[in-house]
């Protein structure tokens, strides 16, 4: 019993199948397919932190609970 082909296995049959002249078109639709796919896109553009704390409101008590209990353990001895 013959085992099943793969997509590629049957892409690869059809096209050592083509006449010279459509396998050089084919090699060219597939590099220029390879060219859109490895160009790299634009990263979006990073948010400003500008702002990012303009709804937290911390009183100064709270901060200076908040570096005392981080100065309790620093620093570290397994470290």
């Amino acid at each position: 019993m013959d085992k099943p082909k793969s997509s590629l296995e049957v892409v690869i049959t059809l096209a050592l199948s083509l006449p010279p002249l459509e396998k050089v078109r084919l090699i060219e639709q597939v590099v220029a397919t390879l060219e859109q796919d490895l160009t790299p896109q634009p990263k979006p553009p990073k948010r400003p932190c500008y702002g990012m704390w303009a709804n937290v409101n911390l009183s100064a008590e709270e901060i200076e609970t908040a570096r005392q209990a981080m100065e309790r353990s620093f620093p570290r001895e397994d470290v």
